[in-house]
This record gives structure tokens, C-alpha cells and sequence, in this order.
């Protein structure tokens, strides 16, 4: 069964997998696939995620580039990952 949600700024969030270990020592990792609408979209939805993930994850990467934990780091890659898609 697959798992959407609406982000805000009209970002469609799609589950894509949810790995946990229990007991292992590894983190839960959530893969996500996200369509985003060019615009002020990417702002409204960086911020979104930012304020979801702020404080519980230890590590993000978007298109396998890691990010640092801070809410400008997380929109500015988001913000080239998007460009590079966009050519």
C-alpha cells in the first residue's frame, strides 16, 4: 500500500520505504520520493521538512548529496537538486 501526503507550497510526498532495526544500534531511515512545484513551492516545503526533521534526524541526503542539519543547508541543496532536475 503506498503512503502520499501533501506538504505545504503543493509538494507531493510519496513513502517510499522505512527501514528500522530494532535493537541493531542503526537509525530508522526513510526514503521519500517528493514532487515539488517550481517557485515559492520550494521555500514552503524546505521549511516544512525542516521543521519535521529538526532535532530527530542525525543525517539527510538528498539525490545521495548529505546535507548539513540546518534549515539553509537543507533549502539551498534542495533548491540546486531541483534546478539540476528542472534542465
Amino acid at each position: 500500500m503506498r503512503q502520499y501526503a501533501v506538504a505545504p507550497g503543493g509538494a507531493n510526498v510519496e513513502l517510499k520505504e522505512w527501514s528500522f532495526r530494532k535493537g541493531s544500534g542503526f537509525p530508522d531511515t526513510l526514503t521519500l520520493a517528493v514532487s515539488i512545484p517550481l517557485g515559492v513551492g520550494i521555500n514552503l516545503f524546505s521549511s516544512w521538512l525542516w521543521s519535521k526533521v529538526k532535532g530527530r534526524a542525525t543525517r539527510i541526503s538528498i539525490n545521495r548529496v548529505e546535507v548539513q542539519l540546518e534549515a539553509d543547508e537543507v533549502t539551498r541543496v534542495i533548491v540546486e537538486q531541483t534546478k539540476i532536475e528542472s534542465k
